[in-house]
């Protein structure tokens, strides 16, 4: 109850500090008529619903963050550069108690000499990155938590509830977490050793392989929440035959001859005849139209060694390369490293006064994200905003193309994140290309068409039995 409780506080905090009604007018025009609400101070004669807003102020606020557009955003105690107030690291005695925004802004860029005087080197560089918006728009408050932007209660639960709960681990309980309840506990453990057993003794399909964990994972989720809830303790051996249960379940209803009387030993032996169909087809590079050139681009993101790259080839209408490039860059999510790879590219168009360009990339997601039928997460809108505006100033197209299609650009993004190199490294001839590259890029040039091999969607969550 005290998460729940928690929970309405921070709505009541975000309500107050981004919307304009008549509840956050009273409450900003009664407490904070002469300082910010973020450090406003409470005194036992105030109103103990402001006491309750001062409480979560501190878990709340740090998870607030301002985009400008109108800039009549408070400039010392908004967090609008990303790591919070500036005034929380600026150590200057002048500063103003009430200062918008707007006020370092001149014609809509960065005033960067008033600036200059006003933060240190570091914040300076943070400001001058920071994008400004549509100034008839107002500034956009977004909730951190939550990939959308948009305050929910229930990312303010997760944020604040107090994980006090143990395992039910025999020896030794730990704090319950998802890789303790799935993987590293004694009976998680147990249970997937036997899964990764049968894998490497069986040579079954693909299909199961995938199937085989997610039962696991679901019987030792219920095993936990039967003892939580009802203080029943459950073995490896129960699990294991429940996971056998609904296994055979799935493989009868796509085969009669699937028996549920089988053991672990029996099913393995006879899902060595399954295979899955496949499909293949053909993709080949597609040149551009006349007077056009062409971008792919792509990026790589190495989870294990958490580093990324990214990488593109500009061609003409023969195929014949134009320029290409190469960086590292710092490890993120992988639609970031592909609207970065993206920007990358249009960019060096841009300066090198290229039109009609072509913009290729093999991630759907994020083509549908720069043609609005996706919905941009808050911590791509800069980014975003950023390559939109540079494919309308050179009136570029953007398209999808299947991975197979975009093999030079997904070559050159791996080069790019094993390289140690931080600035981008260009290539002008197909002689300056790494190895690696040059053959793919040849093939591209001839048309020889790679193969995706596929299975077929209606075999997705299916086997086929030989006979």
């Amino acid at each position: 109850m005290e998460d729940i409780s928690k929970t309405f506080s921070s709505k009541r905090w975000w309500r107050l500090r981004t919307t304009d009604n008549l509840w956050s007018n009273f409450m900003n025009s009664k407490y904070c008529q002469r300082s910010h609400p973020v450090v406003k101070t409470w005194d036992k004669s105030q109103y103990s619903a402001w006491c309750d807003l001062k409480k979560i102020r501190k878990d709340v606020e740090p998870h607030i963050l301002w985009k400008i557009n109108e800039a009549s955003i408070d400039f010392w105690w908004d967090n609008w550069i990303g790591s919070g107030p500036i005034a929380n690291v600026t150590h200057l005695n002048n500063k103003p108690r009430a200062m918008k925004v707007k006020v370092c802004l001149l014609e809509r860029q960065w005033n960067t000499h008033m600036i200059a005087n006003l933060v240190n080197a570091n914040i300076f560089r943070d400001i001058a990155n920071t994008r400004i918006g549509d100034r008839n728009s107002k500034d956009q408050p977004i909730w951190k938590a939550t990939t959308s932007g948009i305050f929910t209660c229930s990312s303010a639960f997760d944020m604040l509830r107090q994980r006090r709960r143990k395992c039910h681990c025999r020896a030794q309980p730990k704090d319950e977490s998802i890789e303790h309840v799935f993987i590293s506990r004694e009976i998680a453990t147990q249970c997937l050793t036997t899964g990764g057993a049968i894998k490497e003794k069986r040579d079954y399909k693909e299909e199961t392989t995938i199937i085989l964990p997610n039962l696991i994972c679901w019987e030792l989720w219920k095993a936990r929440c039967s003892y939580v809830y009802g203080n029943r303790r459950t073995n490896r051996s129960r699990i294991c035959q429940q996971v056998l249960y609904l296994l055979k379940n799935d493989l009868k209803r796509l085969d009669e001859r699937v028996d549920i009387s089988w053991t672990w030993e029996k099913l393995w032996k006879e899902m060595e005849i399954i295979t899955p169909v496949l499909s293949c087809r053909p993709v080949i590079w597609d040149k551009p139209p006349d007077n056009w050139l062409k971008i792919n681009s792509d990026g790589s993101s190495n989870i294990l060694k958490r580093r990324a790259g990214i990488g593109g080839i500009v061609r003409n209408r023969n195929g014949q390369l134009i320029v290409t490039y190469v960086q590292n860059v710092q490890f993120c999510t992988n639609n970031s490293v592909e609207v970065h790879a993206a920007s990358c590219g249009m960019k060096l168009c841009k300066d090198l006064n290229f039109g009609n360009i072509i913009l290729e990339m093999d991630s759907l997601i994020v083509v549908n994200m720069i043609k609005g039928k996706y919905k941009v997460p808050w911590e791509l809108m800069d980014k975003m905003e950023t390559l939109k505006d540079m494919l309308q100033q050179l009136q570029a197209q953007v398209v999808h193309c299947y991975r197979e299609g975009n093999a030079v650009a997904d070559a050159l993004s791996k080069i790019g994140a094993e390289s140690q190199h931080e600035n981008a490294m260009l290539y002008g001839t197909m002689k300056d290309l790494p190895r690696e590259v040059r053959g793919l890029f040849r093939m591209d040039i001839i048309q020889l068409p790679t193969f995706r091999i596929r299975q077929k969607k209606a075999m997705t969550n299916s086997l086929c039995f030989i006979i």
